[in-house]
This record gives C-alpha cells, structure tokens and sequence, in this order.
C-alpha cells in the first residue's frame, strides 16, 4: 500500500481560454463515474434469512453489520471472489477473513460487530468489480446470499480549479487542477490518466462514427427561432463591461451574439473569463440558448438595416 498515492493535486496548463472549465468538469464526471472499483454486493450469515434479523449474543443487528461490511476496502485483480469469516466472543474486524490469493483488505480494523464471550458468528461475503452505484436489483450474486447496493467507485472526493496563466504577454489562459482522494485501491494519478484515457477514446468513437462513409447521416433541421431577432441592448441585462464587449465586436441582434464563439469575445481587450461567463450566464437564463450555436446561413437571415 506504500506506493500507492491515494491523495493528490495535479496541475495541467496552459490551456485556451475556456478550456479549463470544459476539460474540468469532463474529468471530473469521468472519475466519479467510471473508474472502476471492487463493491461488496451480498453477504450472508450463519442462521439468518433477511437484513432485518437480529442475532443472539450480537450487538448489533445485521442490519448494521452489512453497513460495517460495506465500509470494507479492498484491492485486487480479480473480477469477483468471496470471502469467509468465523469468530467466537469479542470484537469482529475485518482482518478476521481468511485470506484469499490475490486479495489485500486495505483497512483490516474496519469494525464489523462485537460478540458475547459464549457468541459466535459465521460471515461469507461475495464482492465483485463494477462503476458507479448499482442498486441491489442490478446485481446479481449466487444463491444464498443477501444483495446489497454497491458504491464501486475507488474516488472518494474529486475537485477541480481553473486560474487564470500568463502567457507571453497574454493573462488569460487557463491552469486546470484536480485535487482527488481515492480509497487506497488505485493510485490517484492512474486514475486520472485512465480519464483523459476514457475522453479521448470516446471521443474518437464519435469522429469514427460521423466519418463513417457506408452509412447515411440525417441532417438535423434547425427551426428557424424568432427570438434570434431581438436586439441585445434590450433584452439582457449585461453588466457595462458585457456591454462595451458585445459592442466592439457590432453584435445587435441575439443571433449575433449565440452563433459567437468565446475566441470571438476573448479577442476583445479587456474580455476576461468572468466576462464571458456573465453573458452565457444570462443568455441561458433569458433564452437557454448558448455561444458557439450554428445557425445555417445566419448572414441571410439576419434582419436587414443593420450591418455586422
């Protein structure tokens, strides 16, 4: 467990203005959602038939004992095993398993239950490795054992942080951290390469996909919105800063402004991050609409009398 580094921050730059943002948040979701993890799914005791029992000479109920179990670590490289446990009078912990080649308990005083000196107890669980949270009905488990939900996830917290990064002469690039915790089963750094691994290859998927030569692509109709009609000035709220942004660049109509990219606002001076996130900000909430939105021949659609 000495090489593993279970807790970290990790700094990537300098990014394109905006960047920060799109690649944090992807990540992020990534390393909640599909790095994978081994869960306990089922467990069963000597002599019980459901959660909801209690045991003679047990403390607790076994209710509480499948939490306590649940809270168990382990590591390995296998895709399924089982484990058994047989204790008499005392504490229960978890360095009480018998041991199972290739698996290691990474946190062998998790607390299971206490017994009386005359008590005995007979436990066998049954873990597996998956993503995410799979409720009990998603599982599957050999028969006798009672299923449990499972977190498989090995990240235990994942945060992110964009700051503005110098360039040249140029301030406003993104630096993108990640501050992640795992349980100890993964290394924080592996988890993250297997991210950026996970985007990428998606990603490739998709340009595979919309390259595909034998197969037909329908083309999405944009319906023409009249609200692409309204003028800026009197339909958002903009702080003066927006304003004069939207002004040095002659943009009068909403349409104007959504079929704009955020390079197009960075291009103006004095157009910063929190800029740029103030006019998506109110054009999300006023209309839902977003920058950077193909409007087919906008230039010929556009009301007449004003020129860009």
């Amino acid at each position: 467990m000495s090489d593993i580094q279970n807790s970290n921050e990790y700094v990537f730059g300098p990014l394109e203005p905006g960047y920060g943002i799109t690649f944090g948040n992807a990540v992020r979701r990534i390393l909640l959602s599909s790095i994978k993890g081994l869960g306990l799914v089922g467990f069963k005791i000597k002599g019980v038939n459901n959660i909801f029992s209690s045991i003679n000479g047990v403390s607790e109920d076994v209710e509480y004992i499948a939490v306590n179990l649940k809270k168990i670590v382990f590591k390995s490289d296998l895709e399924e095993f089982s484990m058994t446990l047989n204790a008499k009078g005392g504490k229960v912990d978890a360095s009480m398993f018998d041991s199972v080649p290739g698996v290691e308990i990474l946190n062998p005083e998790q607390y299971i239950c206490n017994l009386s000196d005359s008590a005995d107890i007979s436990i066998e669980i049954f873990v597996q490795s998956g993503k995410g949270y799979v409720s009990s009905d998603m599982l599957e488990v050999p028969e006798g054992f009672i299923k449990l939900d499972s977190a498989f996830s090995p990240i235990e917290r994942v945060s992110y942080n964009v700051k503005d990064m110098r360039v040249g002469q140029k301030t406003d690039y993104d630096q993108l951290s990640f501050n992640i915790k795992t349980n100890g089963s993964v290394d924080s750094y592996d988890a993250l390469m297997k991210a950026f691994k996970i985007l990428k290859d998606q990603s490739v998927d998709l340009m595979e996909k919309d390259d595909a030569s034998d197969e037909e692509v329908e083309e999405v109709e944009v319906i023409a919105d009249a609200r692409w009609n309204d003028e800026i000035a009197s339909s958002l709220q903009l702080s003066k800063r927006a304003q004069n942004v939207i002004s040095n660049l002659k943009f009068i109509y909403i349409g104007d402004l959504i079929t704009a990219t955020e390079k197009d606002l960075f291009s103006v001076a004095g157009c910063g991050r929190t800029t740029v996130d103030e006019i998506r900000s109110v054009l999300q909430s006023k209309y839902k609409f977003d920058l950077d939105t193909k409007i087919e021949d906008w230039s010929e659609i556009r009301p007449k009398g004003m020129v860009l």
